[in-house]
């Protein structure tokens, strides 16, 4: 059963402040159970300890039953919690998903995907997610992988913006300079498939980009400048 974002949270919400209480009466009745133990023992031992160990049998069963209701409420709140996780996963903003993919294609399957969650401040934070799903934050990220990650959300906003309106184009230049052989290769690939919804241009100063978009299909390279050892590689 689906649940939407804004009714989960305040039924968690609730259920937190519920267990808040039952744990602070469970302390409570704990308390008097030692309290009423005793004088059941004390009460055994002179008058009136049929009454006592009635009212020390009472607390017990009190106390046991908030026992009862906070470890209900502490499963209904894992449970809880763990359908809005699902929630996320399966409603997640599609742009997001698909730079997501991207990300995960540029890294070489390093990274899975990407998830946007609220911090303690009620600000939206980007991580990206291991392969073991593990986070990590943006900030945390390298140079070349940051730059990895503006490639997958650039991307995954040109072809987004290519299915809803006229095309926009990439003109791209130097680019993949902190990326190893392996992801600009993989970058060369995401922008070749992209260049087929728009245009894509990307200029460099290196010789081994411009090998590498000459072994991709459907990539055109051109010379502008052989003296000076600059290369363009198109992808239209």
């Amino acid at each position: 059963m689906e649940v939407a974002p804004d009714a989960a949270a305040a039924r968690l919400e609730a259920i937190a402040q519920r267990r808040a209480n039952l744990a602070g009466r469970l302390s409570t009745l704990g308390g008097e159970r030692n309290a009423a133990e005793q004088a059941l023992a004390a009460m055994q031992r002179g008058r009136d300890a049929a009454a006592h160990a009635q009212a020390a049998e009472q607390a017990l069963a009190e106390a046991r039953g908030a026992a009862e209701r906070y470890a209900r409420l502490h499963m209904a709140r894992i449970l809880l919690r763990a359908g809005i996780e699902r929630f996320r996963a399966e409603q997640q903003n599609p742009l997001l998903r698909a730079a997501g993919g991207h990300f995960a294609q540029l890294t070489g399957g390093r990274y899975a995907r990407l998830t946007a969650e609220e911090n303690e401040r009620g600000q939206v934070v980007l991580h990206a997610v291991w392969a073991d799903g593990a986070g990590c934050a943006v900030e945390a990220l390298s140079e070349g992988t940051r730059d990895q990650l503006y490639l997958a959300l650039r991307i995954a906003a040109l072809e987004s913006h290519a299915a809803r309106a006229e095309p926009l184009p990439l003109i791209a230049d130097d680019l993949l300079v902190h990326f190893d052989d392996g992801r600009a290769a993989a970058a060369i690939a995401a922008l070749a498939r992209l260049g087929r919804a728009t245009q894509v241009i990307l200029f460099t100063h290196h010789d081994h980009i411009a090998a590498l978009a000459a072994q991709q299909p459907g990539v055109r390279v051109q010379s502008l400048a052989p003296a000076a050892h600059q290369a363009a590689g198109r992808a239209a």
